[in-house]
């Protein structure tokens, strides 16, 4: 190759744009990082008059913190001023790197007012309201290890979605989080992805050394930049961390890949044990060996030779598949209806089966991926109310099926204040929405047994992504029809088999979802059997409804299918190397999945009504 009598320069000269984008992006995540910062309110702790005879807020307090009592004065005040339920106290003096930790995963612009953003903090101390503290019930509140701090702000944040923002503050003793604790507090608020957090020290500053015989001038610039930062985020603002000026210069390049190397290695276990925790799937492995002992084939059906849903004979193989996202074990098949457009999965998973692949999921060690994954479609929720109101502007009570935890039902409130909202599922989730105060009551159970009870009760019952999973669909709109009063309405949200992604995403369209969902509806004949049994469709939406999730999980879930398995209790225990290896094929599917999420991001306002163009359509039909 010609290289213009420079070739041993050209290749440098081509790649030093990496240190120069390293550089900026580094300076820019430090004037992030300020904004967020100097949003925080800081608490004023000089005495005040007035309001001493109200009672304190309490507190929650991490091992080796106190809060003096005039601190916790002033804490109660400002809550009282302004509206709060739980103010997440941050000592001024709290050191750098714990100060910018909380700057990365707390929005502060948004924290207050986005109900289902999970509690995040300084995990030092909580000033809580005293009758929110009783409700939520914790195990214990001083004390505390890094892990339960975090369990406990996300808790109490889950009792006060719209009341509950941070604070900096005197009188707070700021205590040193060793490095050691490191990847335990991280897999408490990211699971799966708390390695990778971990390790990213590594990456970085690797880059930086490696700068240094490829880009010199750009990677001492990097260098200067990563140094300058915490000055940078910090600048302007209410704190003043206690070490930001002390250390060797250009120290902060050495001590971050040290501490990123002491938390991969350390041993230290948290108090308690979190569906993140390692020792979480180990104390699941013996229920999962019995459960297993046997073999997979009890959890299915026969085979059927004909649709379940018009009973034509007329049915084909569409693909088959093994479970993508759990990775438990089993092979799974979908059928299509030649005759109404139907998919269903054949053979068709026994009740016993649903348990075994449900358990897990919503819950336990999949409770904090599913809750995080639900609070990304807010949007969504909106549109759903929306939907409603156009031929209902007001109605006065909501029944949610299969709502899980309730996160339509708190931010469908939002828009309907008047509203009553009470929400049925089959498991604790439901029960917990109550306790928390989302929704007015909930029911735990199967909604076809339980409609009688409410007959002729709700304005409005909504399934949202609910029908796919039952197996008997019929019998659910008959129960929604029973439950509803004369006149009201039924919203139903579903994934479309007809999307023509789907087609060609095969076992890779995430809406699939094997084996958890037992088949598919095309809109058509949804709306055909609300007609017959006594609804009226009153709007149908496509376009609208579609969830820009098509590429994203398209290339997540190759990634996933791609990498050496997870370690989970119902798998056999997973060496150093795979998870090594797991962690690199994930780590390079990352600018895949980049450019698949701004492609969906971009492609989704495109979407239309036209049958193919959407991966979710809506229904609202009416009792007649």
């Amino acid at each position: 190759m010609r290289t213009g009598g420079s070739g041993r320069l050209w290749p440098k000269r081509r790649l030093g744009w990496v240190w120069v984008l390293l550089t900026l992006g580094i300076v820019g995540n430090g004037l992030r990082l300020r904004d967020r910062l100097a949003r925080v309110a800081r608490v004023d702790t000089e005495p005040s008059t007035g309001g001493d005879d109200e009672p304190l807020f309490e507190l929650v307090t991490a091992a080796g913190v106190t809060v003096d009592e005039q601190a916790r004065r002033a804490a109660t005040a400002h809550a009282r001023r302004e509206g709060l339920d739980v103010v997440d106290l941050v000592p001024v003096d709290l050191g750098t790197e714990a100060l910018l930790d909380v700057a990365r995963i707390v929005d502060t612009a948004s924290y207050r007012t986005s109900p289902l953003v999970p509690g995040r903090g300084a995990r030092h101390a909580l000033a809580v309201e005293p009758g929110l503290l009783e409700r939520a019930a914790l195990d214990r509140t001083e004390g505390l290890d890094p892990v339960e701090m975090v369990l406990a702000t996300a808790r109490l944040k889950q009792f006060a979605p719209r009341t509950t923002d941070l604070a900096a503050t005197d009188g707070v003793t700021a205590v040193a989080e060793p490095a050691e604790h490191r990847l335990a507090v991280l897999r408490a608020m990211a699971g799966q992805a708390a390695t990778s957090a971990t390790a990213l020290p590594l990456a970085q500053y690797g880059l930086i050394a490696a700068g240094a015989l490829v880009s010199p001038g750009w990677a001492a610039a990097a260098a200067v930049a990563a140094t300058v930062q915490p000055h940078l985020a910090t600048g302007g603002t209410a704190f003043a961390p206690a070490d930001l000026t002390s250390g060797p210069v250009l120290g902060r390049v050495l001590a971050l890949p040290r501490r990123a190397v002491a938390a991969l290695r350390s041993p230290w276990e948290p108090t308690v044990v979190v569906p993140a925790d390692p020792r979480a799937v180990e104390e699941r492995r013996p229920e999962y060996e019995a459960l297993l002992a046997e073999g997979t084939d009890r959890f299915l059906e026969p085979r059927v030779d004909r649709c379940p849903w018009c009973g034509s004979l007329a049915i084909e193989e569409l693909l088959t598949t093994p479970d993508l996202s759990q990775h438990k074990p089993g092979t799974f098949t979908l059928d299509r209806c030649d005759s109404c457009d139907v998919v269903f999965q054949n053979p068709r998973l026994t009740p016993e089966g649903l348990a075994f692949y449900y358990r897990d999921f919503y819950d336990g060690l999949g409770a904090d991926a599913l809750d995080l994954a639900f609070s990304t479609v807010e949007p969504s929720y909106r549109g759903r109310v929306q939907m409603v109101q156009a031929e209902d502007p007001a109605p006065s009570r909501w029944l949610d099926v299969g709502g899980g935890h309730g996160h339509f039902c708190l931010i469908a409130a939002e828009d309907l204040p008047d509203a009553r909202f009470d929400l049925i599922d089959q498991s604790d989730a439901a029960l917990d929405a109550a306790r928390r105060g989302w929704v007015a009551e909930a029911h735990d159970g199967a909604f076809v047994e339980l409609a009688d009870g409410l007959a002729g009760t709700y304005d409005v019952v909504s399934m949202h992504h609910y029908l796919e999973h039952t197996r008997d669909p019929r019998a659910e709109l008959a129960a929604a029809r029973t439950a509803l009063a004369p006149g009201g309405h039924l919203l139903i949200e579903v994934p479309d088999p007809e999307r023509s992604w789907a087609r060609r995403a095969g076992r890779y369209w995430g809406p699939w979802l094997q084996p958890q969902h037992l088949q598919f509806l095309p809109i058509d004949g949804l709306c055909a059997e609300l007609a017959r049994q006594g609804f009226t469709v009153v709007a149908r939406e496509r376009g609208e409804a579609h969830q820009p999730v098509d590429y994203s999980s398209f290339v997540g879930m190759l990634s996933q299918d791609l990498a050496p398995k997870p370690d989970k209790p119902w798998l056999p225990r997973s060496s150093s190397a795979q998870r090594a290896g797991r962690l690199a094929v994930l780590g390079a599917s990352l600018p895949f999945l980049a450019v698949a999420y701004v492609a969906d991001l971009v492609l989704a306002p495109l979407r239309t009504d036209r049958p193919g163009s959407s991966n979710t359509y809506r229904v609202l039909a009416r009792r007649d």
